[in-house]
């Protein structure tokens, strides 16, 4: 009895933390966000570099890239230009294709910005991970993607001959080619084998 309210204690402090810590990097993220868009570029850099380092707190991919800008320009903003650069090399490797928004960001910065993008071993470096992930993703898109089922038609004509029973009384073998016997057809045609007209009975024959 004794250990199973342990356990379930053990169990419930474990769910507490666990929910005060994610609560924690979300609103640490959230403050981080208000103090970079207040212009505290020193404290926005305190708060971000703890949700990035030494391992990358955040789960959603959107708000790494999110906090990856704003400690990148933070950075900018407090001249250390090396750190700056890092971080903003950090956010192209995961999203290559990444901008600045002109309108948010002054032109100094984007211009910073643009030149590390434009550095031709920066470029690429960032083409060869844009071509492995496009690999990756069709070969993922294959394995999901089901196989073809080869369905195969087979159509069968049929062929009807319609003979006409008529034909049969016909002299010179008609019948016998429209059967299909050749031979007998012509043996017919040449008076082989076919007499018309057809012998007369005995009775017709007798004379009074």
């Amino acid at each position: 009895m004794r250990n199973g309210v342990k356990g379930l204690a053990l169990f419930a402090i474990l769910t507490f933390a666990t929910t005060v810590w994610a609560d924690t990097v979300f609103e640490r993220f959230d403050r981080g966000k208000a103090e970079f868009e207040h212009k505290n570029f020193g404290n926005a850099i305190e708060i971000l570099k703890e949700l990035l380092y030494p391992t990358v707190q955040l789960t959603k991919e959107i708000d790494i890239v999110k906090a990856r800008e704003m400690l990148g320009l933070s950075y900018f903003y407090m001249i250390e230009e090396v750190r700056a650069k890092e971080e903003l090399t950090q956010l192209l490797y995961l999203r290559p294709r990444y901008r600045l928004d002109p309108f948010l960001v002054p032109p100094p910065a984007v211009a910073f910005f643009d030149q590390i993008w434009n550095d031709p071993t920066m470029k690429a470096k960032l083409e060869k991970i844009e071509n492995e992930r496009k690999d990756k993703e069709r070969l993922e898109a294959k394995k999901e993607k089901p196989p073809k089922t080869i369905v195969r038609r087979i159509y069968m004509q049929s062929r009807e001959e319609h003979h006409s029973h008529l034909l049969t009384f016909l002299p010179l073998g008609v019948g016998q080619f429209q059967n299909g016997h050749t031979t007998k057809g012509i043996l017919l045609a040449s008076g082989g084998g076919y007499r018309w007209p057809p012998t007369s009975p005995a009775w017709a024959c007798s004379t009074v």
